[in-house]
């Protein structure tokens, strides 16, 4: 069994539908799910309504939001947002893995 952590900062739009879509296939595919996002509680919800018989498979941890940098080049802005994922994701997994001690076999950005 492979543990994928799913991120994603965003939770605006379609972000938590696609969220839940990766979530739902890669669980029904016999992985364990990692989610991290802005908005656990929902997604705690979603599971516990949809996915009951797996709660032990799949969990999600609240990643914080970040505010978007004000730096007016567009790439180093871009570099910035990028480097704000990936520590808010780092912090996230290792939190996980103190929890449950699931290590992520890969991690995802939806």
């Amino acid at each position: 069994m492979k543990t994928v952590a799913l991120v994603d900062p965003l939770w605006e739009g379609h972000h938590p539908a696609y969220l839940k879509l990766f979530a739902k296939t890669l669980l029904g595919l016999g992985n364990r799910v990692m989610i991290l996002c802005p908005n656990s509680v929902e997604m705690e919800n979603w599971i516990e309504v949809n996915w009951p018989e797996h709660k032990g498979y799949i969990k999600a941890w609240k990643i914080a939001d970040f505010a978007e940098s004000r730096v007016p080049v567009a790439a180093v802005r871009s570099i910035i947002s990028t480097f704000r994922n990936w520590k808010a994701a780092a912090r996230g997994i290792q939190e996980a893995l103190l929890e449950t001690g699931w290590a992520p076999d890969i991690v995802f950005f939806a």
